[in-house]
């Protein structure tokens, strides 16, 4: 569990380093960066949801075997 927190804020913070980065040295229009940064968050945000998806399945999976009787 611990790793997996771990990876989570270690995207989390590379994602909004990599965005703060991207809006300070990109010479382009407000609105084309702005445009870009909402899908790029929305990507990030659906990633994320998918990821927590399939762990959470895996751990309803796992918490099914341990209750499974044995015999």
């Amino acid at each position: 569990m611990q790793r997996a927190f771990s990876l989570f804020a270690g995207a989390l913070v590379g994602a909004l380093v990599g965005a703060t980065l991207m809006v300070l040295f990109t010479p382009a229009p407000g609105e084309t960066i702005r445009s870009d940064l909402k899908n790029r968050i929305q990507t990030l945000k659906d990633e994320m949801q998918g990821a927590a998806a399939s762990r959470r399945a895996e751990m309803e999976a796992q918490l099914a075997r341990l209750r499974a009787p044995q015999g």
